[in-house]
């Protein structure tokens, strides 16, 4: 290749072919993509492809960008990521997900020329000796994380299987699994034609630049300017060119002060929840198309707009952002609990209750007890986006309805199935998406009983007893069988809050040393569900079964599940 810059706009099928071989260099920085990340990109792929009913449908839907990446490439396919690998780390995540859920559901989609060997060879090189290709990963990650991503991550049926032993070795890795796990989970719950439909949609209408250069340091000359120069125009910088007129000042001014008032980004969350309160519905679509058509209506033009309904529901979402400022103490609990779970969707009802309802505490607090327990038997359980927001938009039916919504048949109350579910999947295995969000509700059961509550940057999720402990540790002889320790030590009992970083070291200590060294070290205010562990003199299966009683009681009876 002549050293020159080249820019393509290609399908991610066409990116993830032959073409190309990726690899992360190891001076970049590791995987750093969180589940909110991952789930986001899933999400909004599948709202792009939600308008085909078949798979004929599918080319007549509009195309999603996924963004830019920048590259050092030869002639040859291989090709060092300058730029992108977190994006196409996740996108690959996504399609071993795909595979993986596409495979296990059908055993027909399991040769050669069925959806899953096509996802599997957006994966995988297939080895061709008349062409000179190797079987090998279209992507490789630095070296500390290649082996880790390619056997529990690359690998057929590497997601749905749970015979690896190979365990996460730091945050990394931890964040890997946790990620492809989800997308796993998540592509579980649609339903088979629509894994298809979202296949080939993948496949043929999401796209890609690739910009791509012979040398590094124009790679990384293009890298910097991508990423310091401009500020691009989001969607409520266009509707507000379409609402307030540059001919009315004041309205101008008033949106300004509101975007300034909540911040860029959540200014912009906002109009997407004031679209699913006025419309009752999910868009779909990109927000500056549709807003202006779908809310406004004859007798509201922008300047009725603004002040009847921008700035009422910023006043609301601001309290709802900030409860533990401005709130009652019931109220504000409820709402910092909410702000735990993984998604916003539980905003829209909380958005039209207040607007309709008010901020009296003798209606407020039932609510937001009751939408709070929604919000997590949905976020414990893994419920999908589509089914999650269909249930709110339930809610906000109900509420515009003028309907009971704490009677049994409301959709902000659980049934009974519900209820054993949530208490069935707190009883069980640990998913660490959820972990720290039910701990943190735990530990506000202490507070409620009158102590101060402290505000801590650092909080992390530590087991007692370690997930691998050495060798000579005390915990092999408390815990001798092998299997009876794996499955303690991913129980919600064997788990505590920390307002430190973690230590994996100090984290395979004995329970001695361990309190004394690593749970009260760095911490000046400790955690008060940390002080029931300190009290403890031996950490055992007992005393973990005497624990877990305990904290599925206090959540159960917090909940009102039983």
């Amino acid at each position: 290749m002549p050293n020159t810059i080249s820019a393509q706009e290609m399908t991610l099928g066409d990116v993830l072919s032959d073409e190309y071989l990726f690899k992360v260099p190891d001076y970049q920085r590791p995987y750093a993509w969180e589940w909110e990340h991952a789930q986001e990109l899933l999400d909004d792929i599948n709202d792009a492809a939600a308008g085909a009913n078949n798979l004929d449908q599918v080319e007549f839907l509009d195309p999603y960008f996924l963004g830019c990446i920048v590259i050092v490439k030869s002639e040859k396919p291989d090709s060092e990521i300058v730029d992108g690998q977190q994006r196409l780390t996740t996108l690959t995540m996504l399609c071993c997900a795909l595979r993986d859920a596409i495979r296990d559901s059908d055993p027909t989609h399991k040769g050669e020329g069925s959806f899953a060997s096509s996802l599997n060879e957006m994966v995988m090189q297939r080895g061709d000796a008349g062409k000179g290709l190797n079987a090998v990963e279209r992507l490789t990650l630095r070296k500390l994380d290649e082996g880790f991503f390619r056997k529990r991550v690359q690998q057929r049926d590497a997601l749905s299987s749970c015979e690896s032993k190979l365990e996460p070795k730091g945050e990394t890795q931890e964040r890997i699994l946790q990620n492809a796990k989800g997308l796993y989970e998540q592509v579980q719950q649609i339903p088979q034609h629509r894994r298809e439909i979202l296949t080939r949609y993948l496949n043929t209408k999401c796209y890609l630049v690739v910009v791509a250069t012979a040398d590094t340091s124009s790679a990384v000359r293009i890298f910097s300017v991508l990423h310091t120069r401009g500020l691009e125009l989001s969607p409520t910088d266009i509707i507000k060119a379409q609402i307030a007129s540059p001919h009315a000042p004041r309205n101008i001014n008033r949106w300004e002060e509101l975007e300034d008032g909540l911040g860029r980004d959540d200014f912009r969350l906002l109009f997407s929840h004031v679209y699913t309160v006025r419309k009752q519905e999910r868009n779909r679509k990109s927000l500056e198309d549709v807003f202006v058509r779908d809310v406004l209506s004859a007798d509201m033009d922008g300047e009725r707009f603004i002040a009847e309904v921008l700035e009422r529901n910023a006043d609301t979402f601001e309290y709802l952002l900030t409860a533990d400022l401005r709130a009652a103490p019931d109220e504000a609990r409820y709402l910092r609990s909410l702000r735990q779970v993984d998604n916003t969707d539980w905003i829209p009802p909380a958005l039209m209750f207040v607007d309709q309802c008010g901020t009296a505490p003798v209606l407020l607090v039932p609510f937001l007890r009751d939408l709070e327990r929604l919000a997590y038997w949905m976020f414990l359980t893994r419920t999908y986006r589509d089914p999650r927001v269909n249930r709110y938009i339930e809610i906000l039916k109900s509420i515009d309805s003028g309907g009971d919504l704490f009677a049994s048949s409301s959709p902000l109350q659980l049934t009974d199935d519900e209820k054993r579910a949530t208490i069935d999947t707190l009883s069980g295995q640990v998913n660490m998406k959820w972990a720290k969000a039910v701990l943190l509700r735990i530990d506000g059961m202490y507070y409620e009983q009158g102590v101060a509550e402290y505000q801590r940057k650092i909080i992390t999720v530590e087991h007692v007893l370690p997930q691998n402990p050495d060798e000579n540790s005390r915990w092999l002889t408390l815990f001798p069988d092998a299997e009876q320790r794996a499955l303690w030590t991913w129980k919600l009992a064997n788990l505590v809050l920390l307002s430190r970083s973690k230590n994996s070291s100090a984290g395979n200590l004995d329970f001695d040393e361990k309190k004394r060294t690593y749970f009260m070290s760095g911490s000046s205010a400790p955690f008060l569900g940390l002080q029931p562990v300190m009290d403890e003199e031996e950490w055992t299966p007992d005393v973990l079964q005497r624990r877990q009683r305990e904290l599925i009681g206090m959540l159960a009876k917090e909940w009102r599940l039983q």
